[in-house]
């Protein structure tokens, strides 16, 4: 599944850490934000019992925000292009909390069998992640 990810609202520099649900997490961070940037990224992460997680590394809350664009599975060309379809939006609640993701926490989100999602095959999902008009600078990825 292919989704364009923005990390919105953070109150203190991070980072953003986009895996396989149940894995462990990597020492590899999918996205950084610094004071009054804005950076897109593109990611591509295993779906794993239907899921994905974000990991917020940075020391202060920041709202997550996940749009389908298409998706990977076992069946036909490998992968399928959608239209965009919001599945994630912590500031009004679709998809996870309504509720920034906190320093130092995990949301899992559910992506198999989800707006036109298959509810099996599906392998992995490529994701864009960007973040807008963070605060202060980022906190370095977990080594």
């Amino acid at each position: 599944m292919t989704m364009n990810v923005t990390v919105a609202e953070p109150t203190a520099g991070g980072y953003l850490t986009v895996f396989p649900h149940g894995d462990d997490r990597p020492t590899a961070s999918s996205l950084n934000w610094t004071p009054g940037q804005t950076i897109p990224n593109l990611v591509t992460v295993q779906v794993k019992d239907g899921k994905v997680s974000f990991y917020n590394g940075g020391t202060g809350t920041v709202h997550v925000l996940a749009d389908l664009l298409g998706y990977f599975s076992t069946t036909g060309s490998g992968f399928t292009p959608t239209t965009p379809a919001r599945l994630l939006d912590t500031p009004s609640g679709p998809g996870g909390a309504k509720a920034p993701l906190a320093a130092g926490s995990t949301l899992d989100l559910q992506v198999a069998g989800v707006k036109g999602i298959p509810a099996t095959g599906l392998t992995a999902v490529t994701l864009n992640v960007t973040a807008t008009a963070p605060a202060v600078g980022r906190v370095p990825a977990r080594r």
